[in-house]
């Protein structure tokens, strides 16, 4: 086995000499077996191994003896343990995700932590050719409309045992006597992967035990075709909206292409034809996806965005310096002039500042127009309804002065003289942090 392992790293070019590479080991069969392999080949290739373990504490006890069990391979064998423990349930319900979702994500996230910590080259994981074969199958059975399998290489992600069989790395196991752990909740058949692991897959086998085999290479076929649309939507791409008028011009199933791209996310066929179907319907129109995207047609484009919280308020008090997370910003509203000056305004008498997210009905008043709605400001300047929610408004005695980041501000003028400074200085100590 340890020569199919080398072939995959060199028929990929996974890796080069002196490099630092963070290794996920969760303690189970696959990974144990990856870092006894990447051990075997370490002074071959002249490598630094970082190991990387997400407790996802799914598992209470068992999660936390994951753990250590993987930081006690890492002290037997000298190398750098790097650990962390996160509540995956949690992150999954506040952000929407599923639970298996959730836990990719948390994990790719902290590898990702890792390789700037440590400014490592490559990212190792465990994902066999029964992964890639399992993937495939959700993909077909979720009705993805891309049955692509798992890439033996993703920028900096790399997958050694991708062309090495379940059943290899048992039998490779035993053989070199290498300990694991046994994850439990890879019983529970309530998660989509265990079930196809535990029930379809070996039935499919059952009727074709070469299925492994033929379906890698039907991945294979797909990914060279896929690939090559790839460079053809990407093509069209240069941000995260696009002319409705250009995606309609193109044969459909680049349109396809594109939208998957630009949402970088598994999605089914049925929500990939509500989105070529939002290209007919009116401006202001929208679709809510899962993952917490979605996606809104306005000024003959079509933008795709996370749905965020974008609420916030902070309160200042005159002559004080505050500063504003939203802006990175200080924030000083002074009846004082200095060389800080950005605007200036009039009132009669303050007795409340705020900075606030812009909110649905918020009017600013000009001298000669009287009060405009900041809504109709927006559609003359063609700000998407979803990036209004985040703009900064500065208020006083609960009026609209200035809409922050522009130059526009209120002109009355009669009253008392004041004047607005910011500076982005992170080395002023003079400031106070909103809260």
């Amino acid at each position: 086995m340890l020569d199919n392992f080398l072939q995959t790293i060199s028929h990929y070019k996974m890796l080069n000499n002196g490099e630092k590479i963070i290794v996920a080991v969760s303690g189970g069969i696959d990974s144990s077996v990856l870092l006894n392999l990447f051990l075997r080949i370490q002074n071959l290739f002249d490598l630094q191994l970082i190991v990387a373990h997400l407790n996802h504490g799914l598992r209470q006890n068992e999660s936390d003896n994951d753990e250590k069990f993987v930081a006690d391979l890492c002290v037997q064998n000298k190398i750098i343990f790097e650990a962390k423990k996160i509540n995956v349930k949690d992150f999954a319900r506040k952000n929407k995700f599923s639970i298996e979702e959730a836990g990719r994500i948390c994990r790719y996230d902290f590898f990702s932590h890792l390789l700037t910590k440590y400014h490592a080259d490559k990212i190792a994981t465990a994902h066999n050719k029964n992964d890639n074969a399992e993937t495939i199958l959700m993909k077909l059975i979720r009705g993805c409309g891309s049955f692509s399998g798992i890439m033996p290489v993703n920028k900096k992600i790399i997958r050694p045992l991708i062309n090495i069989e379940r059943a290899q790395i048992e039998t490779y196991c035993h053989e070199n006597n290498i300990s694991y752990r046994i994850d439990s909740s890879n019983l529970n058949c309530e998660y989509t992967r265990n079930k196809i692991r535990n029930i379809i897959l070996p039935q499919i086998l059952s009727i074709n035990p070469n299925f492994i085999d033929t379906i890698s290479r039907s991945a294979k076929i797909i990914s060279d075709e896929s690939n090559f649309l790839n460079q053809l939507a990407l093509k069209n791409i240069n941000s995260n909206k696009i002319s409705v008028t250009k995606l309609k011009s193109l044969p459909q199933v680049l349109q396809k292409r594109i939208i998957r791209i630009i949402i970088r996310d598994e999605i089914s066929s049925k929500h990939i034809n509500s989105i070529i179907e939002l290209l007919d319907k009116p401006n202001g129109k929208k679709i809510s996806l899962p993952n917490n995207i979605t996606v809104e047609k306005n000024f003959d484009e079509i933008m795709f965005f996370y749905n965020h919280d974008y609420n916030f308020e902070y309160e200042l008090k005159l002559n004080q310096i505050t500063f504003i997370p939203q802006l990175n910003k200080f924030l000083l509203v002074s009846d004082k002039k200095n060389s800080n000056c950005t605007k200036i305004f009039y009132c009669d008498n303050i007795n409340k500042i705020t900075v606030r997210n812009y909110r649905c009905g918020d009017k600013i008043f000009f001298k000669n127009f009287g009060h405009k709605k900041l809504k109709n400001i927006f559609n003359q300047n063609k700000i998407w309804p979803h990036i209004r929610q985040s703009i900064p408004l500065l208020t006083v005695n609960d009026i609209v002065i200035w809409i922050m980041n522009t130059d526009i501000i209120t002109n009355y003028d009669t009253g008392k003289i004041y004047f607005i400074h910011t500076w982005e200085d992170t080395n002023d100590k003079r400031c106070t942090l909103a809260t």
